[in-house]
């Protein structure tokens, strides 16, 4: 006999076990020691649902009753923390500094806008690249304004105890409409490619941050799969990276919104990844991104018009409770205020070129709220072999809600990075707990 169950559940896979399963009512007689024997089972996932644990769980067939019992066994690899960076203990840094002017853009009219270690530009410990391009800042002429990058003691209100360092990336408004007008980005090149990655940091914006209206975009976050050569920072499908996440902040006229954008492999023919296009998605996937809102896309992670989850962890900083799922929009000032957030992001590349099997998921303040495992980051013309190997804190800004002459300039910061190659315990067990998913294409031989 052979059981075939595709899309059981939607959350991490785990090696099954199964020991007998029945066919109808008193199907078999387990004393005698007759039963049926499961020989194959294709395209198979198993979640537990809430209040099973780790060692026992049910496996349900939609039309077909039958019951398994199937021990579940983790993976036998043991995650790897990469890097652990709370900026305390770096000595004060800027990217503003004059011997980073090595004779590179701009030609040696202040410090070079992409600085590497590699290329002997002086950086923090532990980290790799950055990129920067302050339209106000110390070292283009304006004395009392930020460079793009700082980890420095006279920043310790903007940590989250008050003291030590936290990174501090400001943004600039000004320069004309189409500029994506200033720059600031930290990069850690890990010294190897990974199938996975979880990253976790603390984020806070300013007090003063323009909520709305001309609050433009600004990128926070980003994985990549850097070739290897040529500038780290190039992309698009001329680019040196592939495969890429990238996480904006954005807030407009529907409130507060979760920006994410998508690229594929092959970058030359797959930058927005059509080949295949992703499937399961909570909104329409257009030009390789989505933006997504905080209240019913949080619920109903995969667009079915069913509810997944509830949002037991996001709150609402007016109110105090809970964000309500159906008030449709949530206010930068409600959302994100100034407070400390916690966020959280896994990626896993797929399993071949065009299968449907990668995996991204992001957390806000414990709050699952994107989640999608049969993400095609390699699409079919793909040579495979592409893993993740670049993780980005920071970006570039498109923001132009004042004039020049106000030289206008807003800050957020980032502390207590975690960078490590699987989900930690404690996250996994809340990413588990989500409605199940009924078995579809299920059939017996």
């Amino acid at each position: 006999m052979k059981l075939q169950a595709t899309s059981i559940a939607t959350k991490n896979p785990y090696k099954l076990t199964v020991f007998y399963i029945g066919i109808g009512a008193n199907s078999q007689d387990n004393s005698s020691g007759r039963g049926y024997r499961v020989n194959q089972i294709d395209n198979f996932s198993f979640s537990r649902r809430p209040g099973m644990n780790r060692s026992t769980g049910l496996v349900w067939g939609r039309g077909l009753k039958a019951l398994a019992l199937c021990a579940l066994v983790a993976p036998l690899a043991h995650g790897e923390v990469l890097l652990e960076e709370s900026f305390d203990d770096l000595p004060d840094w800027t990217s503003g500094m004059e011997e980073n002017d090595l004779g590179g853009w701009p030609n040696g009219s202040g410090p070079d806008r992409v600085q590497c270690v590699k290329d002997g530009h002086v950086l923090p410990e532990g980290w790799s690249c950055i990129r920067q391009n302050p339209t106000w800042a110390p070292s283009v002429g304006y004395p009392d304004r930020h460079e793009n990058l700082e980890i420095v003691d006279r920043n310790s209100d903007k940590t989250r105890g008050k003291k030590g360092k936290s990174l501090v990336v400001w943004r600039d408004s000004g320069g004309e409409d189409w500029q994506w007008n200033s720059d600031g980005i930290l990069s850690k090149v890990l010294d190897k490619g990974y199938q996975s990655l979880y990253v976790s940091f603390w984020i806070r914006f300013s007090p003063d941050w323009t909520p709305l209206g001309e609050t433009g975009m600004t990128k926070l976050f980003r994985f990549s799969s850097y070739d290897g050569e040529g500038e780290l920072y190039k992309a698009f499908s001329g680019g040196n990276s592939s495969a890429i996440f990238v996480w904006d902040y954005r807030a407009d006229k529907y409130g507060a919104r979760n920006k994410l954008a998508f690229r594929g492999d092959p970058q030359e023919t797959n930058y927005t990844i059509k080949n295949p296009a992703p499937v399961d998605m909570p909104r329409t996937f257009m030009n390789g991104g989505m933006s997504l809102n905080f209240t019913e896309d949080v619920t109903d992670l995969d667009g079915d018009g069913n509810e997944d989850q509830k949002i037991t962890d996001l709150v609402n900083l007016s109110t105090g409770n809970v964000i309500d799922p159906s008030a449709g929009i949530v206010t930068h000032d409600e959302l994100w205020g100034d407070n400390w957030h916690k966020a959280e992001f896994f990626i896993q590349m797929n399993s071949a070129p065009g299968a449907m099997d990668g995996v991204i998921k992001q957390w806000i303040d414990g709050q699952l709220v994107f989640s999608n495992e049969k993400f095609p980051w390699m699409g079919t013309e793909s040579p495979g072999g592409i893993k993740w190997n670049v993780v980005h804190f920071g970006g570039n800004s498109h923001f132009h809600a004042y004039p020049d002459s106000d030289r206008r300039e807003e800050w957020y910061a980032i502390d207590d990075i975690v960078i490590r190659t699987d989900i930690p315990g404690e996250v996994e067990q809340k990413a588990e707990n989500l409605a199940p998913k009924p078995p579809t294409a299920v059939s017996v031989e």
